[in-house]
């Protein structure tokens, strides 16, 4: 590949006010700066674009409502011009390196690898709820380079632009998790592959409460799974119980065993409350009568729709 490859650079926001600006303090302090940089505010109703328009070398697209992570990712890579779409998630700071090094790794490799994730750092560890989530919600895959990590964490990643839309770009029926693992399947189903690199590295800004994390550690735990295979019968409900319940009870006994006794009202709510969200999802589907609705959606998903993405969009853009 070209040393002279261009690269597109998004981060997909929601409501982030309080580190839009960092973040894009970084974008802008990268040794190799991205040849555009895009903000895809979706829908937030806080002060995240009026933020993201005050930087003159950032564009924002503005989705009218929230649409899902996934809807801004597909958004993202419509507007981009560049041969690689690189993401960094709205609470994470950049290091200097980050993009010069997924660059230059991909520069290196065959065009078959056309993705790539760096190493995700938590920032914060003081409070029980960000020690929980930098301890057993990690999203990297460690510090040796692998050549085939399954999947890339979204929050981090640089893809071929050109891949992600002759897959149909991302599913969007995931709005909050799991889509980075689809378009990694997506891609596999294509003969392409994605690298791990941890010297390419961001730091977490994320601050949590016990209420956060542990509604965060029951989405992560869940998806792409409650997309493939929703809860619209009590078939699925009950072993989906016992995975989560088996879970609960295997993460109490590691807190236990690390001593890390601050951390166990968590863990014990992880294992006590979250089983009984999955029962919930259940009687929301019977509720709105939405079963055959959830099915369909669950279909296009697991058959990995490889339908190219149109490279068009109608979100309202401001340039500056």
């Amino acid at each position: 590949m070209s040393d002279r490859s261009t690269v597109s650079l998004y981060i997909p926001c929601y409501n982030g006010e309080q580190y839009i600006a960092a973040c894009i303090e970084g974008v802008l302090g990268q040794f190799r700066k991205p040849d555009e940089i895009f903000v895809i505010d979706d829908g937030s109703t806080d002060r995240t674009a009026e933020i993201a328009s005050s930087y003159p070398q950032v564009t924002v697209i503005r989705h009218e409502e929230n649409s899902g992570l996934s809807a801004a990712r597909n958004t993202a890579i419509r507007a981009a011009t560049g041969d690689f779409v690189a993401a960094l998630d709205a609470d994470c700071h950049a290091d200097k390196l980050w993009l010069y090094t997924l660059l230059q790794v991909m520069n290196s490799l065959p065009d078959s690898v056309v993705g790539i994730g760096g190493k995700l750092v938590e920032e914060f560890h003081e409070s029980p709820a960000d020690e929980f989530r930098a301890i057993f919600m990690s999203q990297h895959k460690g510090d040796e380079p692998l050549t085939d990590p399954g999947y890339v964490a979204g929050a981090n990643t640089m893809f071929r632009r050109s891949a992600l839309l002759e897959v149909g770009g991302y599913h969007e029926a995931f709005r909050t998790n799991g889509e980075d693992v689809l378009i990694c399947r997506k891609l596999k189903a294509r003969g392409y592959s994605v690298v791990y690199d941890p010297r390419a590295v961001v730091n977490h800004q994320r601050r949590d409460t016990p209420a956060s994390v542990v509604r965060m550690n029951w989405a992560h735990w869940r998806y792409p799974m409650a997309i493939l295979t929703p809860m619209t019968n009590l078939r699925r409900v009950w072993p989906r119980m016992h995975m989560r319940t088996t879970y609960g009870v295997q993460l109490v006994r590691v807190i236990v065993k690390m001593r890390k006794y601050r951390l166990l009202g968590i863990g014990l709510r992880c294992l006590l409350v979250t089983p009984f969200w999955e029962l919930r999802d259940w009687w929301r589907i019977k509720r709105d009568k939405a079963e055959e609705r959830y099915e369909q959606i669950a279909k296009d998903a697991r058959t990995l729709s490889l339908q190219p993405l149109e490279s068009s969009a109608a979100p309202l853009v401001t340039h500056n």
